[in-house]
């Protein structure tokens, strides 16, 4: 859920901050798993000011939170023609569609997200996943090595890359990608143990 810059959305007949007091209390309720009531409060704001970009992004994100996808993907696409510059809401509608099945879809809204933000850590590691998984080896792997490029360390990039390279059988690439995933991983990172158990397995071929 995100906040841009608040000129973007200032209307000169109602003071940006009052919808901003909205967004930042329904984005207080769904910190707390109550995502009706913050809902409910997108809706008061929305029935103040029914275009406002940032209104419209924040409530399609609260759908993905509550599993209703399609309906995610219709608020964020109202958002982005209001403002094309908002970052989060296309990545927002790309996991959307990723849930809803359109791996295509998808890979247009992460390739909008990488256009405005080309370091985009999330947006290159599943929009590398989602080539993978089409069949598209190379253009994965161009997307890990950008993510690995830009964030060394994040475990989700190499473990990524790590597989892809195993599957490319750069075996040794790949086994130094799965040591260094599990060496800088926070504990609770849940690929933890199939990156463990493939980093044996690959070990085992030397």
């Amino acid at each position: 859920m995100g906040r841009p810059a608040s000129s973007v959305y200032r209307r000169p007949d109602f003071p940006f901050e009052y919808l901003e007091a909205f967004v930042e209390q329904a984005i207080s309720f769904c910190e707390q798993g109550e995502f009706d009531r913050g809902l409910a409060v997108l809706e008061r704001a929305l029935e103040q000011d029914p275009g406002n970009a940032l209104v419209m992004a924040n409530r399609g994100a609260v759908w993905f939170l509550k599993g209703a996808y399609q309906k995610a993907v219709d608020d964020l696409s109202r958002a982005v023609v209001r403002d094309p510059r908002l970052t989060t809401a296309y990545y927002n509608r790309a996991r959307a569609h990723e849930a809803l099945g359109d791996a295509q879809a998808a890979i247009g809204d992460y390739t909008r997200v990488l256009i405005l933000q080309p370091d985009h850590r999330e947006a290159l590691t599943n929009r590398g996943v989602l080539y993978v998984r089409d069949g598209s080896l190379e253009a994965g792997l161009a997307d890990f090595d950008k993510a690995v490029l830009h964030h060394p360390d994040d475990s989700d990039a190499l473990f990524n890359r790590g597989l892809a390279r195993a599957m490319s059988q750069n075996y040794r690439g790949a086994r130094e990608d799965l040591q260094r995933a599990v060496e800088k991983a926070p504990e609770a990172w849940a690929q933890k143990p199939d990156a463990l158990q493939i980093l044996s397995h690959l070990k085992s071929l030397e």
